[in-house]
C-alpha cells in the first residue's frame, strides 16, 4: 500500500505535535500536574499549587508550558481560571 507525500506530511505533523506534548509532560512536576487533571478534574492554580507543593510562579510556569504544548486548556469561571486536560485525539497519549 502506497502512502502519498501529502499523507506522510500530515502524519509527520501529527507526530511533531505529539512529540511536543510528550516533551512538555517529561518533567516530573508537570507529569504530576497532568496526573492530577487526568480524571477530568478542573483545578485552579491555587489548587494545583497545594497539590504540587510549589510556589505560585513556578506552578504558573509549568502550566504555561503545558498550555503551549496543547496538553491542557484554561477556562475562566468568574475570577478563577480552571485548568483541565484538552479533549482531543492526541490527549489519549497523555492520560495517566
Amino acid at each position: 500500500m502506497k502512502t502519498s507525500s501529502k499523507e506522510l506530511k500530515i502524519k509527520l505533523s501529527d507526530l511533531d505535535k505529539t512529540v511536543i506534548m510528550l516533551k512538555a509532560i517529561s518533567h516530573p512536576k508537570r507529569l504530576f500536574i497532568v496526573s492530577c487533571l487526568s480524571n477530568g478534574e478542573r483545578l485552579s492554580v491555587r489548587e494545583i499549587q497545594e497539590l504540587v507543593g510549589l510556589p505560585q510562579p513556578v506552578v504558573s510556569h509549568h502550566l504555561t508550558i503545558l498550555k503551549n504544548a496543547g496538553v491542557i486548556v484554561c477556562k475562566s469561571k468568574g475570577k478563577t481560571k480552571l485548568h483541565f486536560i484538552m479533549n482531543n485525539p492526541k490527549s489519549k497519549y497523555i492520560r495517566i
